[in-house]
């Protein structure tokens, strides 16, 4: 049973990954799916981004705003970013995704399971629209990401997608293996590896 809003905190490490592989991501940002504010409050440790403000669609989680994200006129988008970042409920993750792009000065960074590049009927014009400007892919391996407190997985490929604007590089794959707690970041080659603490 799915949870309500398809409320699942991001784990910190997820967050810490995106972080270290992607160094454009810098400046101010919005997360419009904050929840709990698990991953604004990632965000806020890296000391890379200097202003981050917070919205969800429930009452109660303390965020700057509080609107329906898919609404392209709500309190959400009233305002500026450089980026933004978030793991939106996946169902209205296209809605979310068109409206960020809109927004974002700079780009958009968003944890999504790897289906979401499928080019169903509901998304295909919108990743032909963006996919030049995809600038990185970033697939998480074993141990699967785990959402719930019970510490259950997903049978989908979880990965951010980043899209930044006037990107023309193609697009940067990268493999988090071992993410969970020393995660080991093959290089671009895929020979040698790299080891990173994400907290």
């Amino acid at each position: 049973m799915r949870r309500a809003n398809d409320f699942y905190p991001t784990p910190a490490a997820l967050t810490a990954v995106l972080l270290d592989l992607v160094p454009e991501l810098a400046g101010s940002a919005l997360e419009p799916c904050a929840g709990d504010g698990a991953m604004a409050d990632a965000l806020k440790r890296s000391g890379r981004l200097t202003r981050i403000t917070t919205n969800d669609i429930l009452a109660g989680f303390r965020c700057t705003t509080t609107s329906d994200a898919r609404d392209p006129s709500a309190a959400v988008w009233q305002g500026a970013a450089d980026w933004v970042i978030t793991n939106p409920p996946f169902t209205w993750a296209g809605e979310i995704l068109a409206n960020a792009w809109a927004y974002a000065g700079k780009g958009v960074a968003m944890l999504l399971r790897l289906t979401f590049l499928e080019p169903t009927v509901a998304r295909a014009e919108l990743l032909q629209q963006l996919a030049p400007f995809l600038s990185d892919m970033i697939i998480f391996g074993q141990p699967r990401p785990s959402f719930t407190d019970d510490r259950r997985t997903d049978s989908v490929t979880t990965a951010w997608l980043v899209w930044q604007k006037g990107w023309n590089q193609g697009a940067r794959v990268r493999f988090a293996v071992g993410w969970a707690g020393n995660w080991r970041r093959c290089s671009e080659d895929g020979r040698q590896a790299r080891v990173a603490n994400p907290a």
